[in-house]
């Protein structure tokens, strides 16, 4: 029987100290090797430091906001003959205070026995009405980014603390879950009698408008959703498209401005790719797609249509407008068939002709990104010192949170930024 001090283990290269964000344990508490002791919050990330030997807790010297360095004693074992005995010590290769790591095939007399699976439908640990709710700051997070009550979340972790795996898991049962009438309306509560205050008309929803419904909730319900918003001077760009939508005309095409948006955003989606990914959260993974398919939101008579332009990386500008005058017709028309609908990576809506001074889209899930495009505005502007001027353009980008920062978004629309300001940079690019 001894006593063991356990220290804060390095976190990483760089990173020399952290945040207490929780304690899993308390004195007196019967540990086994690679429990969880301690979760602690760096500036990147939250990790649990897990015990490298088993024992009673003897001292914890931390509280949660404390800080912490590595190196640092945070706890103390007593090792009694009953710990001692049961206990399986961690390889000697590893350091002793890294989480355990899977293996395909682990020695086995350095593993200990693996904990039995739960399912995150059975609670694996009651927690008493009242009791405080384990889970860290990143699980609590989410939960709060996905309107989900934490403490409805069943834990599958060492005596029901939750991961970000449960609260992943938690809404997509609730999405699931849902009661609906059929599968052609989304999920909702039963409306009221209006009619008791005064006349109304009923009128049948399209096929169309059932789709998009149930469309839009998923996406505003599956999807985490974050905006930004910038201005592109298309001074340049607009005397340039004056000046050549004649030779496009007689080629069959029309050099719209939607046109041109499809040409930029093709070269912005091969610069950053994740914005042309998809977020597979069944298996915690990113979809990065190898084409570039764009699709464009038209307004008809029978509601929002979204036909795809394909593989419009290969594509000059004449090619991209000439489809999409193409598809336009076909929209007009009603002639579009299932795959001039499908297989979109990223969306774009061009509601300028309406003369909106801005747009809010929301992403068409699986994709994560969509750009919203309102109508341009002469504007004065500094150029070169002076008031001039100049023709805006307002444009919002539109992201799924999850996966793309601010900061992703920011380098996204200042690159487009750049392409519409400066139609050269359009031509380098055919």
């Amino acid at each position: 029987m001894g006593t063991r001090t356990l220290q804060l283990p390095s976190l990483g290269e760089g990173v020399t100290k952290a945040v207490i964000a929780g304690l899993l344990v308390s004195v007196g508490d019967r540990v086994a090797v690679g429990q969880p002791l301690i979760e602690v919050e760096t500036d990147k990330v939250t990790v649990e430091v897990p015990a490298d030997a088993a024992g009673i807790v003897e001292t914890l010297s931390v509280a949660v906001g404390d800080e912490i360095q590595a190196g640092d004693v945070f706890a103390t074992l007593t090792e009694d003959s009953e710990s001692v005995a049961t206990q399986t010590p961690l390889p000697p290769t590893e350091a002793p205070a890294k989480a355990p790591v899977e293996t395909t095939s682990p020695p086995a007399p350095q593993t200990p026995p693996p904990m039995p699976e739960t399912s995150p439908d059975i609670p694996p640990f009651p927690r008493p009405a009242g009791e405080n709710v384990p889970a860290g700051p990143v699980s609590r997070r989410m939960a709060r980014e996905l309107g989900i009550d934490i403490g409805d979340v069943h834990g599958s972790g060492f005596r029901g603390r939750i991961s970000v795996q449960d609260v992943k898991a938690h809404a997509r049962r609730l999405l699931t879950e849902r009661p609906t009438a059929n599968d052609s309306a989304p999920a909702h509560s039963p409306l009221p009698d209006i009619a008791a205050f005064g006349p109304v008309q009923r009128q049948p929803l399209s096929r169309i408008g059932q789709v998009t419904a149930v469309n839009m909730q998923r996406n505003w319900s599956e999807i985490p959703h974050a905006w930004l918003q910038e201005e592109a001077d298309i001074t340049e760009l607009e005397a340039a498209r004056q000046r050549h939508k004649g030779r496009v005309a007689e080629a069959g095409g029309s050099l719209t401005l939607t046109a041109i948006l499809v040409k930029a955003l093709a070269s912005a989606l091969a610069e950053f790719p994740i914005f042309n990914a998809a977020l597979d959260t069944e298996k915690n993974e990113v979809v990065l797609r190898e084409y570039i398919h764009i699709g464009v939101a038209m307004d008809t008579e029978r509601g929002l249509l979204v036909p795809v332009l394909r593989d419009v990386e290969g594509k000059s500008l004449l090619q991209i407008a000439q489809e999409l005058a193409e598809l336009t017709g076909k929209a007009r028309q009603n002639r579009l068939g299932m795959d001039d609908l499908q297989g979109a990576g990223f969306t774009l809506s061009n509601l300028g002709g309406l003369g909106l001074t801005g747009i809010t889209p929301i992403v068409n899930w699986p994709q994560v990104a969509i750009l919203g495009v309102a109508g341009g505005r002469e504007l004065p502007r500094y150029v070169n010192g002076k008031v001039r001027p100049r023709l805006m353009l307002p444009l919002t980008l539109g992201f799924d949170h999850r996966l793309i920062n601010g900061a992703d978004g920011a380098r996204f629309l200042g690159y487009l930024r750049e392409m519409l300001a400066d139609p050269f940079l359009l031509a380098l690019h055919a």
